[in-house]
């Protein structure tokens, strides 16, 4: 984005003392965050053989794991009177995928999270956003990409377009 504002971390999200490294080491170059965009996510076809393991992986990476990062920035963002959270959650959160039992709840679950929060904290100054989509047509999920299988499932949307959409969802005075 060609600006000294925009800083990125790369932890493992489902490991609170990865999450603590990264924001100490934030903490030791002077950056305190504005905004915090909690994108990590992990999806496995998990069905027609359930197994709980990969719905303990999925939560685990899905709802703590964005949930660690609030914990971590929460109390001084209500300090501050300001701050933005913003959860990228997924439309399977109201509609299951048939595919994967474990995804959708956990992506019911942090929605259910983040309008909570918001509730508790709409007078601190203290933003609670969701935002949410279908599919995003990247190599990550090859089977979405425009011409893969011959067809486009319905709600997939390019990478360029979900940045926008976070993008709107960070400049955007609505909680």
């Amino acid at each position: 984005l060609g600006t000294d504002r925009l800083h990125t971390a790369v932890c493992d999200v489902a490991n609170p003392a990865d999450v603590a490294r990264i924001r100490e080491k934030l903490a030791r170059v002077g950056f305190f965050p504005d905004v915090v965009v909690l994108n990590a996510a992990i999806e496995h076809e998990d069905l027609p053989t359930y197994r709980y393991e990969v719905t303990h992986e999925t939560f685990e990476t899905n709802v703590l794991g964005a949930l660690v990062w609030v914990g971590c920035f929460l109390d001084p963002f209500l300090r501050r009177g300001s701050g933005q959270f913003i959860a990228i959650s997924s439309l399977v959160a109201f509609r299951p995928d048939p595919a994967s039992i474990s995804y959708s709840a956990s992506k019911a679950a942090l929605t259910m999270a983040f309008r909570g929060f918001r509730l508790r904290y709409r007078t601190s100054g203290v933003r609670f956003k969701t935002v949410y989509f279908g599919p995003v047509a990247t190599s990550i999920k090859a089977r979405f990409v425009s011409g893969a299988t011959g067809k486009r499932p319905l709600f997939v949307i390019s990478a360029k377009r979900a940045a926008g959409a976070i993008r709107l969802a960070i400049r955007s005075h609505r909680n």
